[in-house]
């Protein structure tokens, strides 16, 4: 029951500074400002917002957020978008130690990588999944030790890189992929309680892309082509005709999420050339969802009653 309550409490907390505009965990996300297709150079998403990490720190001065059963949680979504976020911030100018503190999570990544290759996410979370991992944490560390090989090429980067990789695509009954169809899903959630999430899918895709560029492997970079094409497939399955959903098991997106998406999909159309119409397009579609307020209210009535209604799980402040 007291843990119950800590959790009520926590996610009340979290919805308040998300309506307030005080969110850590939703910061403006928009394509990145240092973003150069074809380059290892800025992120293809806006992450400098998470480069302002005022909480407690852990191993090698990387974040560590509270849940509601550890108060020191090193979870690796957040270590590794903190990283990105002081990567651009450095090319920005708008820091000068965002390198360090993107190498710092490099060792992190290596340090705590698993036997399999991988990072568990949702343990302490307790999220309704079939295993720990997370495809969007294996694909933003990929993102991280991509950036960390480029500054030491001599380090473990590549080589840990790698075996994340390894991981991602051939992680069997942890669940990282799903296939339906000709189309193949990378799974933030694995299961099917949150099949298929369109924003992790596509932080994801990008990690493999940039570990294409950084390795010069043409195997990754075709993997990487051909899973973009498979996004650009299963867009129709996230179109509500008047919002944008969380996963193709029909959960709607909050606002921060739907821009999130538009966002997502113009970076990619600049990222995959074969597939610029149909992500632009329906970046097109789902902006033009957002500037009717019918549809923002209707979207935000939807969602919270699918929170609700959703089980209980562990939250993270």
């Amino acid at each position: 029951m007291l843990l119950k309550l800590r959790r009520y409490a926590m996610r009340l907390k979290k919805w308040s500074r998300y309506a307030m505009g005080n969110s850590y965990q939703h910061v403006p996300q928009g394509i990145g400002r240092a973003f150069a297709p074809g380059k290892l150079e800025g992120y293809y998403n806006d992450l400098t917002g998470k480069a302002r990490w005022t909480g407690n720190t852990g191993r090698h001065g990387v974040p560590t957020v509270k849940t509601d059963t550890n108060p020191a949680y090193e979870m690796p979504i957040v270590i590794f978008q903190w990283a990105l976020g002081n990567w651009d911030s450095v090319l920005l100018g708008e820091i000068s130690d965002g390198r360090d503190r993107l190498m710092a999570a490099a060792r992190w990544a290596h340090e705590n990588m698993d036997e399999k290759g991988g990072w568990e996410c949702w343990r302490d979370l307790q999220r309704p999944t079939i295993s720990y991992y997370s495809a969007m944490a294996q694909g933003e560390g990929l993102s991280v030790l991509a950036r960390a090989a480029l500054i030491d090429p001599d380090g473990p980067w590549l080589a840990t890189a790698k075996r994340a990789y390894d991981f991602l695509l051939n992680s069997g009954r942890e669940g990282l992929t799903r296939q339906f169809g000709d189309i193949v899903a990378l799974e933030e959630y694995p299961g099917d309680s949150f099949p298929s999430v369109l924003n992790g899918w596509i932080f994801s895709l990008v990690g493999i892309y940039d570990l294409g560029i950084i390795s010069g492997d043409e195997g990754i970079q075709a993997k990487a082509k051909d899973l973009a094409g498979s996004v650009s497939k299963a867009l129709p399955l996230y179109d509500t005709g008047y919002w944008s959903t969380y996963d193709i098991g029909k959960n709607i997106t909050s606002p921060f999420y739907h821009d999130l998406h538009v966002a997502q999909l113009r970076a990619l159309a600049m990222l995959f050339p074969a597939q610029a119409d149909n992500f632009n397009r329906t970046a097109d579609r789902f902006e033009a969802y957002s500037k009717k307020r019918i549809n923002r209210a209707r979207a935000i009535v939807v969602k919270i009653c699918q929170k609700l209604a959703q089980p209980q799980v562990g939250e993270m402040e």
